[in-house]
């Protein structure tokens, strides 16, 4: 006749026997966690679509257990790390990996015309 474990046996148990019967923790909360297809349409339609306003097909959201990853061009720079920090807003983000490139460096700032603080040229 089988032994039943209780919370004191598993501490003593033959460590063969305890790593066959360990659950991963995804698998303890699968049925309360979002798919990943769902994760990936919420990644594309809020993030890449609304938010980021990036054109069909230039960005792509896949996910694998949570896990998101940002392939592709965005227009500027500065839109990469907004577009990380958005999607980790999404439900059930675990992390989000970025392949991303862009079109135009828009954080190196060189004026080309005075701003507010700098002397003016003066005029004879």
């Amino acid at each position: 006749m089988a032994k039943s474990l209780d919370a004191q046996d598993a501490l003593t148990a033959d460590a063969p026997i305890a790593l066959a019967r360990m659950i991963r923790h995804r698998d303890l909360f699968r049925g309360l966690l979002r798919t990943d297809r769902a994760i990936a349409a919420d990644v594309t339609a809020r993030v890449l679509h609304d938010a980021l306003a990036a054109p069909p097909g230039t960005i792509t959201a896949s996910v694998t257990d949570g896990v998101v990853i940002l392939l592709g061009r965005v227009a500027r720079r500065s839109l990469v790390p907004l577009a990380l920090a958005l999607a980790r807003t999404v439900d059930g983000v675990l992390d989000v990996v970025e392949h991303l490139t862009y079109t135009d460096d828009d954080t190196q700032f060189t004026p080309s015309q005075p701003t507010v603080g700098m002397p003016l040229p003066r005029l004879r």
